[in-house]
């Protein structure tokens, strides 16, 4: 995969196919705002949301378990779709609290 390429992060199959690396990978979900998912050699991938600070920088909130091995529950473990609604609602309430 080159560095530009969009990763496929949609099902199980797909990021478990995906190299394990340090950063994980994150696609965008709206201006500021990316979904991230870190793989693991051994136990599922964790779902993460990357916020920008406006620097040139993110920091990171953990929001999930990814769904690779155990079914979704919406809370806990999350699937991709879960993962993405999760992004885009911290995403709109931060931006209600910035005003």
């Amino acid at each position: 995969m080159s560095a530009r390429a969009t990763p496929q992060l949609e099902t199980p199959e797909q990021r478990l196919s995906l190299p394990v690396k340090p950063n994980g990978y994150s696609i965008g979900i709206s201006p500021g705002f990316r979904l991230n998912y870190r793989r693991s050699a051994r136990t599922s991938g964790t779902w993460s949301i990357l916020v920008a600070d406006g620097k040139g920088s993110y920091s990171m909130r953990r929001i999930a378990i990814a769904d690779d091995i155990e079914p979704a529950d919406g809370v806990h473990i999350m699937d991709y779709q879960q993962a993405k609604a999760a992004t885009l609602a911290t995403a709109r309430a931060e931006r209600k609290e910035r005003g």
